[in-house]
């Protein structure tokens, strides 16, 4: 029997989507119409305004898009890293221990 993370559980999945989703809509309705978790309403956002010329607001949605991406090439690096020492530690553990410092 090969043992679970807690992380890969339904509960915590279910929980995190809903989390995900309620500051989806925070973040869009009440901090400037940007979505600081799913990129995808980012980078509609983004192509639709150059589509429209409004190109002074590419920096609008190109931060956060960019922020992301940094933030998921950090989590391999530290998945690739601490990898080696799963015995002591799960990648997963690392990766929210530098989430809470940030």
């Amino acid at each position: 029997m090969t043992k679970r993370q807690m992380s890969e559980s339904f509960r915590i999945g279910a929980l995190l989507a809903i989390i995900g989703g309620f500051f989806d809509a925070y973040s869009y309705l009440c901090r400037g119409g940007v979505f600081a978790n799913a990129q995808t309403g980012n980078i509609v956002l983004l192509g639709v305004n150059i589509a429209n010329g409004k190109i002074n607001l590419i920096g609008h949605y190109l931060v956060p898009i960019i922020a992301f991406a940094l933030g998921v090439f950090i989590a391999e690096v530290m998945r690739r890293f601490f990898g080696k020492y799963q015995s002591k530690f799960h990648w997963r553990q690392a990766v929210v221990l530098v989430e809470i410092f940030l």
